[in-house]
């Protein structure tokens, strides 16, 4: 009878542990694996994005795509649709939006650093040829790495923390992307300039 008790102890005590570590997969399954994997596949849309449009410039006399149907216009170079799905927002018809910054620039000539300058981010905007100057930009990010965004070279980054101030450059073009991180932790800056520099970022 004590084998008996002892064995059945045992039996509640292994089902116990394998309920809570079922749990335990579970919830990291949801809290860690799953956010990362949705970072990485975002990052591979964007980076597909990024060749789709380089593809597009060469074979279009070196002009970015139009804002009014610059994904329209990509679908022929992606080849797939769903890459401008973010699977952090399945519930939104498009995720993704084109700086509008890039279209007034119209030639790829007119780049002055193709790193620098952001093509297509992530957005809230939830629908299909969606372009402005990063007002649809979330206000919280989707990932554990922060923003999604691919630049004009073609590199994806995620950022963190992120603004967009006005660009006083010849083109007149209204907003450029920078980011807040750099400028705090940019030693030659004064502590003036700094605060004049984060002045000039619009609200999220």
């Amino acid at each position: 009878m004590r084998e008996f008790l002892a064995r059945r102890k045992l039996d509640v005590i292994g089902v116990s542990l394998a309920v809570i570590l079922g749990a335990g997969l579970i919830v990291t399954e949801r809290t860690v694996f799953r956010p990362r994997r949705n970072q990485s596949i975002c990052q591979s849309n964007l980076k597909n994005i990024g060749l789709g449009t380089m593809q597009y410039v060469r074979d279009w006399d070196e002009e970015w795509p139009l804002a009014r149907n610059w994904q329209k216009g990509l679908w022929p170079y992606t080849k797939s649709e769903t890459i401008f799905h973010c699977p952090a927002r399945p519930d939104l018809i498009s995720d993704y939006a084109y700086n509008k910054r890039i279209a007034d620039l119209q030639k790829l000539s007119r780049v002055v650093s193709a790193a620098a300058e952001v093509l297509v981010f992530e957005s809230n905007a939830g629908k299909i040829n969606a372009s402005d100057y990063g007002t649809s930009l979330p206000k919280t990010a989707r990932h554990p790495g922060g923003t999604n965004i691919v630049y004009a070279d073609g590199h994806v980054k995620a950022r963190r923390t992120l603004g967009f101030r006005k660009n006083f450059d010849s083109l007149k073009t209204q907003w450029r992307l920078i980011d807040i991180q750099d400028i705090k932790n940019d030693d030659s800056l004064s502590n003036e300039k700094k605060q004049e520099m984060l002045g000039w970022l619009t609200p999220k």
